[in-house]
Parts: C-alpha cells; sequence; structure tokens
C-alpha cells in the first residue's frame, strides 16, 4: 500500500467517525434541549415570598409596615428599606395582579431566554432601582412642597418589576 493510500484510508475513517460524534452529540443535544416555557414551578418561589409577605402584614400590620414599607424620611436609618418594601403589597388586588403578570410575561416571555438566576437578579435589581427612584422623588417632592406626607408615605409593592417586564 503506498502512502496516499494509507492516508485515504485513514482520512475515511476519521470522517467516518467525527460524523458518528457529530450525529451523537446533535442526538443529545436535541434530547436535552431545555424547553421554551419552563414549568411555572421555577416561578413559584417569587409568588410564595410576595403572598407570605402580605399574610405576614395582615397579621400584623402596625408593627411591620412601619419597618419595611419605604418611608423616605426613615431610609436613611432603614437602609433595608430599599429591599424589602417591594415584596410588601397592602392590597389583596395589587397581590394579585402582581401574581398575575409575573406568571404570565416570566413564563412566556423572560425564562425561555433567561435562566433562573437572572430572573431572581431581575426581580431584586428593578425592584431595588425603583425603591431609590421613589425615595428621590419623594425628598424632591417635600423640597417642592414642605408637605410632610411626602416624607411619611408608605410606599411598597413590586410595580417597578411590573414596568421592567413590560
Amino acid at each position: 500500500m503506498t502512502a496516499r493510500g494509507c492516508s485515504s484510508a485513514y482520512s475515511t475513517s476519521m470522517s467516518a467517525t467525527s460524523s458518528h460524534a457529530v450525529l451523537q452529540q446533535r442526538a443529545w443535544h436535541f434530547s436535552h434541549k431545555r424547553s421554551p416555557i419552563r414549568p411555572v414551578s421555577t416561578i413559584a418561589p417569587i409568588a410564595a415570598v410576595l403572598a407570605g409577605c402580605h399574610l405576614v402584614l395582615k397579621l400584623a400590620p402596625d408593627t411591620i409596615s412601619t419597618t419595611v414599607f419605604l418611608i423616605p424620611g426613615h431610609t436613611v436609618t432603614r437602609p433595608w428599606q430599599l429591599v424589602t418594601c417591594g415584596f410588601f403589597e397592602d392590597s389583596l388586588l395589587n397581590l394579585a395582579l402582581v401574581l398575575t403578570v409575573i406568571f404570565c410575561c416570566s413564563a412566556l416571555l423572560v425564562q425561555p431566554t433567561w435562566s433562573d438566576h437572572e430572573l431572581c437578579r431581575f426581580v431584586i435589581l428593578t425592584n431595588v432601582l425603583q425603591a431609590c427612584a421613589s425615595w428621590i422623588g419623594m425628598i424632591v417632592l417635600y423640597i417642592l412642597f414642605r408637605s410632610e406626607h411626602f416624607l411619611f408615605a408608605q410606599l411598597g409593592g413590586l410595580t417597578g418589576v411590573l414596568g421592567g417586564l413590560s
């Protein structure tokens, strides 16, 4: 056998092996491909936190509301309010609306392209940024109108995430 014949046989066996490996890789990819709509159970922890926070707020409204809601006059001494205010809905109608939008929009639009970690990061980041914007807005309104209502209003809810999803 000549050197040319040997290399030809070698390249034929290599191309057959590599094409077999490619077919196996494609078969694995299609069998493990993520479905476009994940189960709603990946969004369930966010819904459970919102429902639990609403229930806690209804059981002890006075003690909890002054601690977790965004109160612009107290936020300097209670910075955790920027994180917690978004998870507490004071109205059952608002809670139902937020949960419906999160389930529909997250399952259909966001989760097919984002991972669960990115969705949680999105919820927390938009929640904190919306709280910061609300705090700045209320401070500016207090400076403009000198009404104490703007300093001591209780702000809360996941409206920043709703705006971010839209």
